[in-house]
């Protein structure tokens, strides 16, 4: 949050990612949905009415939230990445809100994000699903780029490249940093390095 308690866009990203995240991990039902949920509610009463809608959407591995491009830190490229791949995981790009969110909707809103059957998560079916639910709330498919200049292309891979490199610094700082850590987390952790390193060989190669 900003000086003044208004929700900036990174704690916009924040949230939603918090929200998702937490889904995916635990039932509808669970005590530790509670307060993303809430903190979803206040942060789409919020900046509806303040700007009219919410909207997040990804395009070129960065992310707009009302239009805004996101600055992110190190930290947050981890959670960047995961947004990404959340929303290609649906073959969307983003969303819009444009009315406030009750708890309630809500709930719903993760049924079917999250908790639908994977034949259930596909572009179409979310888009209808919603629709079908009366929520105030509309997906978008992936912005398409168009043909590209020479130093766009150039640009984009240099970002892509930072992208990855800082991905895989959160990833080593968290493998050394967790004194006490279980071996599914520390073979969770070391998956996600190898393919990341992988990504950064295949970067050089190219």
């Amino acid at each position: 949050r900003g000086t003044s308690g208004e929700t900036g866009p990174n704690t916009v990203m924040q949230i939603w990612f918090q929200l998702f995240k937490t889904a995916q991990i635990h039932a509808i039902d669970n005590q530790a949905l509670v307060r993303p949920i809430r903190a979803f509610a206040d942060l789409t009463g919020s900046l509806v009415g303040r700007e009219g809608r919410l909207s997040m959407q990804a395009k070129d591995r960065a992310i707009f939230i009302n239009s805004h491009k996101l600055r992110l830190t190190t930290d947050e490229f981890e959670l960047a990445s995961d947004i990404f791949d959340f929303f290609e995981q649906r073959g969307m790009g983003g969303f819009v809100v444009d009315g406030a969110l009750t708890e309630a909707a809500i709930r719903t809103l993760l049924g079917i994000l999250v908790y639908a059957p994977p034949t259930e998560r596909t572009f179409a079916k979310i888009d209808a699903a919603l629709k079908a639910a009366g929520l105030p709330m509309r997906v978008n498919k992936t912005l398409g780029t168009g043909k590209k200049s020479d130093s766009e292309v150039v640009l984009e891979r240099r970002s892509y490249s930072f992208f990855t490199y800082s991905k895989l610094v959160v990833l080593y700082r968290s493998l050394i940093a967790e004194e006490k850590m279980n071996a599914s987390r520390r073979a969770f952790l070391t998956k996600k390095i190898a393919r990341t390193v992988q990504a950064l060989v295949d970067i050089c190669l190219e």
